[in-house]
């Protein structure tokens, strides 16, 4: 009886074995087929496809937009056909999953996302025929940024060392350790030190680094409030971030209710004063005190819609006084490129890097605003206005010439009439000019209070 139980149990237990491992197998082999026919990067697409594209600047395939199908091409003049992805965010472009795809992205520690960031720029837009080229060809435009008071946020780090009598003369410090050997402007200077706070052993030195060191385009901000979101790098300037920082484009692989995203993956030259206002006029720094007073008047501007809203961003509810020129244009229509991303050389505060004035535009009493006919195409500012949507230059077009010799282009000048097309929306205005009319103007006082004492704008 029990030899029989024992030659039962044997004769069962080897079909066991073999169904078990039977069944493993099959399991393995269906969940392989179902990988096949159901491929992770297939949940970002309705008709899942393959997606290859051999970009013509380098003739390497990718396969990017498999999974990133339907974001935005960045601009174009970086079309995704020539361009890629690669290119500029780095990765492996042959494979479709998603962790080692995303192995050797290009960005900062800080912004991983962004290729734009300064610490890394020259790696992804650097190169002779991209952002790192001469200056005779207007290429230089890396080196221009890294040298701009924007980045290297010389103005309040060299004031604070002043006010605290720590300043040594010609010796002047910014966020990056920069040099130039061919000065040009008697207010720039050869070079700036990096600054270190803790070489200084000074307490407001070192409030002031831990509080103040995230108002320049190479930090990343660090408040996830509304307003504040942008980018860094390039990006600060040239990606538009909505106010709440979520991403509104057409990419399923990029989250629409994680902050800290552009509002879509598009690069821009027609930036607009929300872009700048990121940044700018968002409240009162005192570097005395150290403190900051943000401004209390934005609850429920997202309400208001037009030239209501534009108002209240852009002004604070005391104001009085507000420019036609202030009210309806953008930022960009008045600065130029080389007062926003500099010039090449180095300023240690905002306001050696400034160039436009009122009468740039307006003239004088005595003098009609600087003008040059375009006669060479390829001037700089054909460029710039091809990379523009709203303006057009053409040969034979007498423009406005800026104090820096900066031709600009979306300013005309036709039968004595100056008129200024919007970088941003494209609306034109004429200007009004001092010459034969009865302003009072004093030729020096050129501030836009100063002007706003007489011209005021009611809308």
């Amino acid at each position: 009886m029990s030899f029989h139980k024992r030659k039962l149990a044997g004769s069962v237990g080897v079909p066991i074995t073999l169904i078990i491992g039977t069944v493993a197998l099959t399991g393995a082999l269906l969940a392989a087929v179902n990988r096949q026919d159901n491929p992770a990067w297939s949940r970002w697409q309705d008709n899942p496809q393959v997606r290859l594209i051999t970009p013509t600047l380098n003739g390497e395939a990718e396969l990017c937009l498999t999974c990133h199908n339907g974001i935005e091409q960045i601009s174009d003049s970086h079309p995704v056909d020539t361009f890629g992805c690669v290119v500029c965010h780095g990765g492996d472009r042959l494979s479709l999953d998603e962790e080692v795809a995303h192995t050797g992205l290009i960005g900062s520690e800080a912004n991983p996302g962004n290729p734009a960031d300064l610490s890394v720029v020259e790696v992804s837009c650097g190169s002779v025929d991209c952002h790192s080229g001469d200056v005779a060809n207007d290429r230089d435009h890396i080196e221009r940024v890294t040298r701009s008071v924007q980045a290297s946020y010389a103005g309040a780090i060299n004031a604070l060392l002043d006010l605290n009598g720590l300043a040594q003369e010609g010796v002047y410090y910014g966020n990056l350790a920069v040099s130039d050997e061919d000065v040009v402007n008697p207010a720039a200077v050869e070079a700036l030190r990096r600054f270190d706070p803790e070489s200084f052993d000074n307490p407001a030195v070192t409030e002031f680094a831990e509080e103040c060191l995230t108002c320049h385009v190479a930090s990343q901000t660090v408040t996830d409030e509304p307003y504040y979101h942008r980018g860094t790098g390039c990006s600060s300037c040239h990606t538009v971030y909505a106010r709440n920082g979520l991403y509104q484009g057409s990419d399923p692989t990029l989250s629409q209710t994680e902050t800290g995203h552009a509002a879509t993956h598009e690069l821009t030259t027609a930036i607009p004063y929300t872009t700048c206002n990121h940044c700018h006029n968002r409240g009162t720094h005192d570097l005395e005190t150290l403190t900051f007073t943000p401004r209390d008047d934005l609850d429920g501007v997202e309400a208001l819609s037009g030239s209501e809203r534009r108002m209240a961003e852009l002004y604070t509810a005391d104001s009085t006084h507000y420019a036609v020129c202030q009210y309806e244009l953008d930022c960009i229509d008045c600065h130029t490129a080389n007062e926003v991303m500099g010039d090449g050389d180095i300023y240690t505060n905002e306001a050696d890097a400034r160039r436009v004035e009122c009468r740039t535009c307006h003239g004088t009493l005595e003098e009609s605003p600087a003008t040059v006919t375009l006669e060479d195409p390829n001037d700089v500012a054909f460029r710039r206005a091809r990379l523009n949507p709203f303006y057009d230059v053409f040969v034979g077009n007498t423009v406005l010439l800026s104090p820096d010799g900066d031709a600009m282009g979306h300013i005309r000048v036709e039968n004595d009439l100056y008129s200024l097309s919007s970088k941003v929306g494209g609306p034109t205005y004429l200007i009004p000019q001092v010459m034969g009319s009865e302003c009072e103007q004093d030729v020096e006082r050129q501030r836009a209070a100063d002007c706003q004492e007489c011209h005021t704008y009611e809308p």
